[in-house]
């Protein structure tokens, strides 16, 4: 089922309320829960089953985390700089042109696949509910609001070319929110911003750093 247009127009809002929730667990206490950090739990058992020392444990499954988290700030970042911030946080759908270079040669949404990835990334800072809550509500969400650009974009390009709809080939190519080999090219717009020297992927990880490292302090 797609999203409405009032999900897709709120769609921040509610990624946001979905974090939050995530974070509080408010489910926890009525559950009989544990509040420990999935973090922490993960390091733990590693260290019971002698596999590794505690702070080996949770050094690794945080190097984990911010290669995750890397990958999301990369992957959104490279997307952004072709079809532009503008698109990017604009609260209706566009379809000016059509993609199929770059991020969008092996994934038709790598916006919503790099969401996903930092939602991973950021999991191992919740409880165990609370990751498994952020994971599968925001990957329902993602695929949600691909759903919803899909019949829009479809119907917008197939005016361009009504023998071989240039959507449709792409869709038949490429997955949702996967990232399978590269496929053939069907027609690209390059990209004219430098996704790499980007302050937004920079500042993406900086936060991420400042994030967790506050959370080491926290907890250890």
């Amino acid at each position: 089922m797609q999203a409405s247009r009032f999900e897709y127009k709120h769609r921040f809002l509610i990624h946001a309320v979905i974090y939050l929730l995530a974070f509080q667990a408010p489910w926890n206490n009525f559950l009989n829960l544990t509040d420990e950090s999935t973090w922490l739990l993960a390091a733990n058992m590693l260290w019971r089953h002698h596999l590794l020392s505690f702070m080996d444990a949770a050094n690794l499954i945080l190097v984990f985390a911010l290669v995750f988290m890397a990958l999301a700030a990369w992957l959104r970042t490279w997307g952004s700089a072709y079809v532009g911030t503008s698109v990017v946080h604009s609260d209706s759908m566009h379809g000016d042109a059509m993609f199929a270079d770059g991020p969008y040669r092996r994934t038709r949404n790598p916006l919503y696949l790099g969401t996903l990835l930092h939602t991973i990334g950021l999991a191992i800072l919740m409880t165990p509910s609370g990751a498994i809550f952020a994971i599968a509500l925001i990957w329902i969400f993602q695929f949600r609001l691909a759903l919803a650009e899909e019949p829009f974009l479809t119907t917008r390009f197939s005016r361009i070319s009504t023998t071989k709809p240039p959507c449709r080939a792409f869709c038949l190519r490429c997955v949702r929110v996967s990232w399978p080999p590269a496929s053939s090219r069907i027609g690209c717009r390059p990209c004219s911003a430098s996704y790499i020297s980007s302050p937004r992927f920079w500042s993406s990880l900086s936060s991420v750093g400042i994030s967790m490292r506050s959370f080491c302090v926290e907890e250890f």
